[in-house]
């Protein structure tokens, strides 16, 4: 396996990691009813489920990765780009 299919592979892990955490530990938003393609949640309700600290980090990776949309009025509702869609190298 060369370094760069380790590298993809671990990007893998972790954008699947990300989006577990996220999933589980944030309440969806009504705006997901709206959005054919795209769940969103509220990450500031991972509190509540004790998951505030690894969903912080899920939604930092994720943001580098260029997989984050915020919604513009309300900052703290995200949702998930597909890892294809990444900015970022990998």
């Amino acid at each position: 396996m060369t370094k760069e299919e380790i590298d993809a592979l671990g990007h893998g892990i972790a954008y699947d990691s990300c989006c577990s955490i996220i999933e589980s530990n944030c309440v969806m938003d009504a705006k997901a009813e709206s959005d054919e393609f795209y769940d969103w949640y509220d990450v500031s309700t991972a509190n509540e489920s004790g998951g505030d600290d690894a969903v912080a980090e899920a939604v930092k990776y994720l943001e580098a990765r260029g997989l984050i949309n915020r919604d513009a009025a309300r900052p703290n509702i995200v949702s998930i780009l597909w890892e294809i869609e990444a900015t970022a190298p990998r």
